[in-house]
């Protein structure tokens, strides 16, 4: 059980969750709100109050064959991500 008068799901919100990544340096997957077929991969460098994030060494990948197109470094806005997580492949 989580202590008394504490969230025991203030771990799971976004924003520390990206702190975390942020922290640990880490390669993130993107899932975008509008294309299903492809997703972005990078290392996390910075995001800012709308969930704009930078990524470097980004990626687009393909979700059916797997094929990866770099694209270098990018700046998505946060009003396009509908779910990230961090890779495996790290």
């Amino acid at each position: 059980m989580a202590p008394k008068g504490k969230n025991r799901y203030q771990n799971f919100y976004p924003i520390v969750q990206l702190y975390r990544f942020l922290e640990e340096r880490a390669r993130i997957q993107i899932w975008l709100h509008d294309d299903n077929k492809m997703r972005i991969e990078g290392e996390l460098r910075g995001f800012d109050e709308f969930f704009n994030l930078t990524l470097i060494n980004a990626q687009e990948v393909a979700v059916k064959s797997g094929e990866k197109t770099e694209i270098g470094t990018i700046i998505l806005k946060g009003e396009n991500i509908c779910l990230f997580h961090k890779t495996e492949d790290h």
